[in-house]
């Protein structure tokens, strides 16, 4: 399992907590120590990520996300499009 942390490169700033969780392949949204919503917005393939339909802006045309690492920058599908700078840093504790 991973979790998601803000980096500064995130238009909407840092948080004090971490953003998604993962589960597998399924990435789903977190908000104060309790899941958002209960469908996955994220699936992760071949060093991608993907907005899933249950996205609230929707799945997209293609990857929103390249991992790089533990760190993941914006791709072409997302929908700010691509940037050189990372949005999210994947870590393994909530902490």
């Amino acid at each position: 399992m991973g979790y998601w942390f803000r980096l500064r490169g995130h238009p909407g700033g840092l948080l004090p907590h971490h953003e998604f969780s993962e589960d597998g392949v399924l990435v789903y949204p977190h908000a104060s120590g309790r899941w958002a919503r209960a469908l996955p917005w994220f699936t992760i393939a071949d060093g991608f990520v993907f907005a899933t339909p249950d996205h609230p802006d929707g799945n997209g045309a293609g990857p929103w996300y390249e991992i790089v690492g533990s760190f993941l920058y914006p791709a072409e599908g997302h929908p700010d499009g691509p940037a050189f700078e990372p949005r999210y840093q994947v870590r393994p504790t909530p902490d």
